[in-house]
């Protein structure tokens, strides 16, 4: 049967914190009342909160909810000794959404407009947007992108979450240049690559696009094209990879463009 009262010490019930169990009563020698039975149902989520956790989830997200999301090594750094049973139960509650092994968004964070591309600097970093989603946010390519593609300097790696399907290619540590920092919600920072720059990546790491029939295949946009080597930002960033093969296409692509 379940336990519904007992009999307590004086409790503070606004830190949910219990004071150190004092001695039994003596009339003779206590300046203090006796013990005050208390009845508490055992399965309301303000006991059930208490019994997981140290910490009152309010103090947690006045901390951290700024960033929108936080990591456990985060945590630990500023709270030693933090309960990690916490993660499970304020997830299940629906506080917390989990973003990949160790990083967590608060829950109210989908509202933000723009908040996966922060998400994808954050779990996995160091990075910066690129590849295919940059391209169709600049109207390189015609179709839509899912997937929120970065580079990193990190190996390759993909994580899904509630916030989308997140894909990092790993370049080489010198190559990871050519971006700049925007922001989104309250301020949140997100690095994101110039087109010129997300155009030499995505040519760089997929190089099957070789052909003069592959790159026409890609039915990049010639107006976007066109702009990026009228700047001469497309051909000063391929430079920059010191890659004969980018080179290369860089140079079938102007041939494609004016034939």
């Amino acid at each position: 049967a379940t336990l519904r009262h007992f009999s307590l010490y004086p409790f503070n019930f606004k830190l949910l914190q219990p004071f150190q169990p004092l001695q039994p009563f003596t009339p003779a020698s206590a300046p203090f009342p006796r013990p005050t039975r208390i009845s508490l149902d055992f399965n309301s989520d303000t006991w059930e909160n208490y019994r997981v956790s140290e910490m009152n989830y309010q103090t947690f997200r006045t901390r951290f909810a700024p960033f929108a999301c936080v990591s456990t090594d985060q945590v630990e750094a500023a709270f030693p000794g933090f309960n990690r049973d916490n993660y499970a139960e304020w997830v299940r509650h629906g506080y917390l959404l989990r973003l990949r092994r160790g990083w967590y968004a608060f829950a109210e964070a989908a509202d933000v407009p723009g908040v996966g591309d922060y998400f994808a600097g954050r779990i996995y970093s160091p990075s910066y947007l690129s590849l295919e989603y940059v391209m169709a946010r600049c109207g390189l390519v015609p179709e839509s992108v899912v997937q929120i593609t970065s580079a990193t300097s990190l190996k390759t790696a993909s994580f899904r979450n509630a916030f989308g399907e997140f894909v990092y290619r790993s370049v080489k540590p010198g190559l990871m240049f050519g971006y700049d920092a925007e922001t989104v919600g309250n301020g949140l920072p997100v690095l994101v690559a110039s087109p010129a720059k997300a155009l030499c990546d995505f040519l760089y790491l997929n190089p099957r696009y070789s052909s003069r029939e592959e790159l026409e295949g890609l039915r990049l946009d010639e107006d976007v094209l066109a702009g990026l080597f009228a700047d001469g930002s497309l051909e000063r960033t391929a430079a920059r990879f010191r890659s004969r093969a980018l080179s290369a296409r860089i140079v079938l692509l102007k041939e494609i463009l004016q034939p």
